[in-house]
């Protein structure tokens, strides 16, 4: 179920886009499963937005594969960013952060 909240739904867009980089396995909701933007009805878990002035700022929280890990975080930073824009949030900040590092393949 979707809110219709605009804050979750451009953090459905950024999930979606972070999630496609390659090297991103899943998104976390961090440690104490806090970390996710809130709407009525939902949660989109990893993905953290909140205004900020006069935009928002965002962080993600990631799993990712042990290979190539700075390059995966960075992708990831870039792919929010610009999703976000496309679901017309302005990001003045997006922090990513690795939660765990998986260096066995998960079975599909």
């Amino acid at each position: 179920m979707t809110s219709g909240d605009p804050a979750c739904a451009a953090a459905r867009a950024i999930a979606a886009a972070v999630r496609a980089v390659p090297g991103v396995v899943d998104l976390t909701a961090g440690p104490g499963g806090a970390a996710a933007t809130y709407g009525p009805g939902e949660r989109v878990v990893g993905i953290v937005l909140e205004p900020a002035g006069d935009g928002w700022t965002g962080a993600a929280r990631l799993v990712v594969a042990a290979s190539g890990l700075r390059e995966t975080a960075a992708m990831a930073q870039e792919a929010a960013i610009n999703a976000a824009r496309s679901a017309g949030i302005g990001i003045g900040r997006f922090d990513v952060y690795v939660d765990d590092v998986l260096t066995e393949a998960r079975p599909p």
